[in-house]
């Protein structure tokens, strides 16, 4: 009789045990980790918003779309976020993200960031070190437009287009190394490095010296500027 009784109870016993692993793996079934659709406006605990931009599965991504009320100083663009449970890269800048924000003195752009959409930065007056990542390909009309405490800039490998205005009138702008190799005359917009210092001096790579100092002077350009 003890012995039935025994071995009714780690019956009990071990339903209860499947019972509750059951409920744990539905609670966690339900723990949807899909990202949000395309388009939605999400933000961090920081505050920061960003808007997703591509929901698929694995390869989920948001666009920088604008930093927090309070953001001064340096900021920092992350490689990735995670909002509700799901992990986004994030591989661009929004169009006007820091638009005219007047406190933010320095950029770093998080290593997966693409591409910097138009007038992301552009009127950013206190704006004096911007630090663009190696992924970057494309730096859209007017992004750093107006920008005029903005010292230098180091243009990465992997891009192949500055667009209109990109650089216009910054007007510190004293040194701009250009890594990359891949700019054409169907890719550099009108007027995107022009109104920026006189003097300024740009360093081209190896064998391109020649085709970009034609490149340049041809959109804006002034000849005072040194190639080298």
């Amino acid at each position: 009789m003890k012995n039935r009784k025994w071995k009714l109870a780690w019956l009990g016993m071990l339903l209860l045990v499947i019972m509750m692993n059951s409920i744990c793996m539905a609670e966690e079934y339900d723990d949807d980790p899909n990202p949000e659709a395309a388009g939605t406006v999400l933000y961090d605990d920081a505050g920061a918003a960003y808007i997703v931009s591509n929901a698929d599965y694995g390869n989920a991504c948001v666009s920088y779309k604008a930093p927090p009320k309070d953001a001064s100083g340096e900021i920092t663009i992350p490689d990735a976020v995670e909002i509700g449970h799901v992990t986004y890269r994030v591989d661009m800048i929004e169009e006007k993200a820091f638009r005219k924000n007047k406190k933010i003195t320095s950029v770093i752009l998080g290593s997966n960031v693409e591409r910097i959409w138009p007038r992301a930065f552009s009127l950013c007056m206190s704006l004096k070190k911007v630090v663009l990542n190696d992924k970057l390909e494309m730096i859209d009309d007017m992004a750093f437009y107006g920008c005029k405490k903005l010292k230098s800039i180091t243009i990465p490998a992997k891009v192949w287009s500055i667009g209109q205005g990109a650089f216009q009138k910054c007007k510190k702008l004293k040194k701009i190394t250009i890594k990359t190799k891949l700019l054409k005359k169907s890719d550099l917009g009108e007027d995107a490095f022009a109104g920026i210092y006189k003097k300024a001096t740009v360093k081209c790579p190896k064998g391109k010296k020649k085709a970009y100092k034609k490149l340049f002077r041809k959109f804006g350009t002034k000849k005072t500027v040194k190639f080298k």
